[in-house]
């Protein structure tokens, strides 16, 4: 546990929560929707930094079924890190926006393309709407994530081997199988990921290929059993750092803190160096 926690213990120095797991009876592996953060809270955008110089939004498509996604990078210059952002079910790529993710990655500098998950947005992306989705429609959304790495491979302005991904609830689960399948992915942050499945995005056995990659899970206490998941599949490896905040929130309205927001942007921008377990 000392050496999971070292490489993450200087990045939340503010979050020292307290982590009390409440068992959950709600089983169901269909993640609530999204639910805005509350008016009290303070606009996350409005700590973020405003619009790295240089930095402007681009929508673009990915894919064959031309997923729309928005690009947000300099027009040259060298190549720098990218994130992939992938949002919870019943919502768009705006809810990163929402946040102020995008708006502080950017400010280090860092690439991002937020996508819009098959079967969301008006109208709904890839043409068939979300919710007269059967497996094999669930099954594609891993393979989108990975046709959003293959497009930002092909940018100039993007580093090829500094590209990393962050999910919400299921575009967690769906993130988890793209880094899964691709070991040139070297950073993860998933918000509410479901054991063992979401629809039909299964993670049970995703973590097996990690390769001491970091990875930051987040959930909450008494958001059904997400925090014991996260906790189940922190026990893959020791790059795997769990983060258990207070309350009941989902996804991206768990981002409501500026040591939060801070934490997920830094695993993001400066990811540490893959912890390899040593030989014996």
């Amino acid at each position: 546990m000392r050496a999971r926690n070292r490489w993450f213990g200087a990045a939340l120095p503010a979050l020292t929560l307290a982590l009390v797991l409440v068992g959950a009876a709600c089983c169901g592996d269909i993640p609530p929707p999204y639910t805005p953060p509350d008016e009290a809270t303070p606009a996350p955008a409005e700590a973020a930094a405003a619009a790295a110089p240089g930095f402007h939004p681009r929508e673009v498509t990915i894919g064959p079924d031309a997923l729309p996604a928005t690009f947000t990078a300099p027009d040259d210059g060298p190549a720098r890190p990218a994130v992939i952002l992938l949002h919870q079910l019943g919502s768009t790529r705006a809810e990163w926006e929402t946040t102020g993710i995008i708006q502080r990655l950017n400010a280090r500098g860092v690439v991002t393309l937020a996508l819009d998950m098959r079967g969301h947005g008006e109208p709904p992306a890839g043409g068939k709407e979300q919710g007269a989705f059967g497996d094999a429609d669930w099954d594609k959304v891993p393979h989108d994530v990975a046709d959003a790495v293959a497009w930002l491979a092909d940018q100039p302005v993007v580093d090829s081997g500094q590209v990393r991904l962050i999910g919400s609830s299921i575009g967690a689960n769906a993130c988890l199988l793209a880094f899964h399948d691709n070991t040139r992915l070297n950073g993860l942050v998933l918000l509410s990921p479901g054991l063992p499945a979401y629809r039909s995005l299964n993670i049970e056995q995703a973590m097996e290929l990690n390769l001491g990659r970091p990875v930051l899970i987040v959930a909450s206490v008494t958001d059904s059993h997400r925090a014991e998941d996260a906790r189940t599949l922190a026990q893959a490896s020791p790059s795997v750092q769990t983060t258990i905040v207070p309350g009941g929130r989902h996804g991206v309205s768990m981002l409501d803190t500026d040591a939060l927001r801070d934490a997920v942007v830094d695993l993001l921008a400066e990811p540490p160096a893959p912890n390899l377990p040593t030989s014996p």
